[in-house]
């Protein structure tokens, strides 16, 4: 079986990465291969407002390839082989006040692409699942809780990466 992890690839140590970074270490001490892509960043403006870094469908597809099972680690970084997606929250949609409507819309029209292609979901607690089910109902979802962190996210829990 061959697994790759999607990690968006930013140049501080965040929960999304600690996240990655731990469930790979952990899929190679249990004898699983896996492949850990970090993909590149690219960011662009609408309005002169800066948006994140999407990269184009093309690219991501050359960048990760296929795989038994392709793990987004965001569901903001989904690929064309993307199975299985965690989705560590929703704050972009839930809480509004802090982000645009086209964000808003955006985020929500990613999940329905979840749904479309029926990519299995993993989520960290039943209040996420909850919330991830009132978008959309029809999809897979499995609750497998995190480990708790010794270190502060800021920090690489792996420091000889």
């Amino acid at each position: 079986m061959k697994i790759k992890i999607v990690q968006p690839n930013s140049k501080t140590f965040n929960g999304i990465k600690t996240y990655s970074t731990n469930l790979f270490k952990d899929l190679l001490k249990n004898g699983i291969a896996a492949e850990l892509k970090r993909l590149p960043k690219v960011e662009f403006s609408i309005r002169g407002k800066k948006i994140g870094g999407w990269t184009s469908q093309r690219l991501l597809s050359f960048l990760v390839g296929n795989a038994d099972i392709v793990h987004s680690t965001s569901y903001m970084e989904l690929t064309p082989h993307t199975n299985v997606v965690t989705i560590h929250d929703l704050f972009s949609i839930i809480n509004n006040k802090y982000k645009s409507q086209m964000i808003r819309d955006f985020h929500i029209k990613t999940l329905k692409t979840i749904e479309r292609r029926r990519i299995n979901v993993v989520v960290q607690g039943e209040h996420i699942a909850e919330q991830v089910r009132e978008y959309i109902p029809d999809v897979p979802i499995d609750i497998i809780p995190t480990k708790v962190f010794v270190k502060p996210a800021t920090q690489n829990p792996y420091p000889d990466n």
